[in-house]
């Protein structure tokens, strides 16, 4: 059991590296095409800038209205996700919704 929650977390790591070293890519990508200073203000090379992300979706405040049915809002953006087939989508737009009113 442990060696199997030990390879399950090796795996898992490795793909969140790999996500996050392909987002760097595409920012320094994106950057070249713009003709701009890519992500190079946190760390060496930016290479902190993954991090730096994914601690400020981390620490990231979520809102809802004051009078909002939270379990509402959060069930009907899942199922949006689930039917658009992203899970990005489901958040974004819960955050559309809730910024229209």
């Amino acid at each position: 059991m442990i060696a199997s929650a030990i390879k399950i977390l090796v795996v898992f790591t490795a793909l969140m590296s790999g996500v996050a070293l392909l987002t760097l890519v595409e920012r320094r990508v994106c950057a070249w095409m713009q003709d701009r200073l890519g992500p190079n203000r946190v760390g060496p090379f930016g290479l902190f800038q993954p991090v730096a992300d994914g601690l400020k979706n981390f620490l990231k405040e979520e809102t809802y209205p004051a009078l909002a049915d939270r379990v509402l809002v959060m069930r009907d953006g899942r199922l949006v996700g689930e039917v658009a087939g992203d899970a990005l989508s489901a958040e974004r737009v819960m955050r559309l919704a809730l910024a229209a009113g």
